[in-house]
C-alpha cells in the first residue's frame, strides 16, 4: 500500500513547483507588458524640441522673451558693431523677431551638449532657452557658454527651475522622475547657482512665474536673466 502522507507531500511539492513557475512567468509577462507600454507612451509623446512645442511655448512667453532680449539693444549700442548670436534650446526661430537690427545669427542648436562644436571667443551673445534643465552637467554648460563668448559677450537665458513655493516644490519633487524619463526635464534644479559660480560680470536675474496653467503649472517657475563675460 502507498503511504498516503507521502503521496500528498509529493503532489503538494509538484503543485508548488508549478505555482512558482506560473508566478515567475506571470511576473515576466507583466514586465514585458509594462516595458512595451512605456515605449509606446514615449513614442506617443511629441519631442520637446519639435516645432509644435516651440511655437506653443514661444506664444506663451512672448512678453518675457521680449523683455529679456531687449537688453541686446543696449548691448549692441555699447559695442557699436553687428552682433553675432548663437541660439540654444527651444527658442529657435521664435527669438529672431526680438533681436535688434544688424544682428547676425550664426547658429541654432537644440542640444546644449553641442556647444563643444563652437569655436572659442566666437560669438557676441548666447541666447539659451530651457537648456540647463536638460543638460547632464549644467556647470559644464555654463563653462562652455563662457568659452564661446567673446570678451564682453552676453549670456541671455530663460530656464525652468525649482519653485520657491513649498506646495509646488513638493509636486515637482514627486513628478521629477517622470519628467526626466519622458522629456529629460529636471524640474528641481536650482539653476541660478550654476550661473552664480560661472565667473561672469554684471550678473542679473529674477525668478518669475511663467503663464503656464493647470497641469503645466509645475513648469511655471522660470529663471530669467543675463550675464556678461569678463
Amino acid at each position: 500500500m502507498y503511504d498516503l502522507s507521502l503521496v500528498v507531500a509529493v503532489l503538494a511539492q509538484s503543485w508548488q513547483a508549478k505555482l512558482q513557475g506560473f508566478i515567475i512567468l506571470g511576473c515576466i509577462a507583466v514586465v514585458v507588458v509594462v516595458v512595451n507600454v512605456v515605449k509606446l507612451l514615449r513614442l506617443c509623446i511629441p519631442p520637446v524640441m519639435d516645432d509644435s512645442f516651440c511655437n506653443w511655448y514661444n506664444g506663451k512667453m512672448v512678453a518675457v522673451r521680449r523683455k529679456l532680449l531687449s537688453n541686446l539693444k543696449d548691448f549692441q549700442a555699447k559695442t557699436a558693431r553687428e552682433l553675432t548670436v548663437l541660439e540654444v534650446g527651444v527658442g529657435g526661430c521664435g527669438d529672431f523677431i526680438y533681436l535688434p537690427k544688424g544682428t547676425r545669427v550664426i547658429g541654432v542648436l537644440e542640444n546644449g551638449e553641442d556647444l563643444k562644436k563652437v569655436s572659442n571667443n566666437s560669438v557676441d551673445t548666447v541666447v539659451s532657452t530651457l537648456v540647463m534643465c536638460k543638460v547632464r552637467d549644467p556647470t559644464d554648460y555654463v563653462r562652455e557658454v563662457k568659452r564661446v563668448l567673446k570678451p564682453g559677450g552676453m549670456f541671455c537665458y530663460m530656464e525652468n527651475v525649482q519653485s520657491r513655493e513649498r506646495k509646488t516644490r513638493i509636486v515637482q519633487n514627486l513628478l521629477s522622475p517622470l519628467s526626466i524619463f519622458f522629456v529629460s526635464y529636471r524640474l528641481t534644479r536650482q539653476t541660478w547657482r550654476y550661473v552664480d559660480v560661472g565667473g561672469f560680470d554684471l550678473l542679473e536675474y529674477s525668478i518669475i512665474r511663467a503663464p503656464l496653467k493647470r497641469c503645466l503649472s509645475i513648469f511655471s517657475p522660470h529663471l530669467v536673466g543675463y550675464a556678461v563675460k569678463r
